[in-house]
């Protein structure tokens, strides 16, 4: 199945809404600080915990994803658009549906 008959519009739409929430800062690109932060509230884990998380989620990310990273470890919305459409379908799914629906 190809990327974009993994994607709607809908899907777009949601995953646009969802990362404007975890980007904190407002400059278009997720950090780790403010995934660690989000990861802290919607999994009610501890700030460290959350920061081992953050890292690994987003390592996770960036050694997969097939676009240039031009926010070094920062998570740009393409490369999380990816990762949204990838779960629809990955094993990963009720992990990121979990953190959609409480984000």
């Amino acid at each position: 199945m190809k990327f974009p008959e993994l994607v709607t519009s809908g899907c777009v739409r949601l995953a646009a809404a969802i990362f404007r929430k975890f980007d904190l800062d407002k400059n278009g690109l997720i950090s780790r600080k403010e995934l660690e932060e989000s990861i802290t509230k919607v999994c009610s884990v501890s700030p460290r915990t959350a920061g081992k998380r953050a890292s690994a989620v987003i390592n996770e990310i960036q050694a997969n994803s097939t676009i240039k990273n031009k926010g070094g470890e920062d998570v740009e919305f393409n490369e999380f658009l990816n990762v949204v459409a990838a779960s629809r379908t990955g094993t990963n799914a009720p992990e990121t549906k979990k953190l959609i629906q409480n984000g």
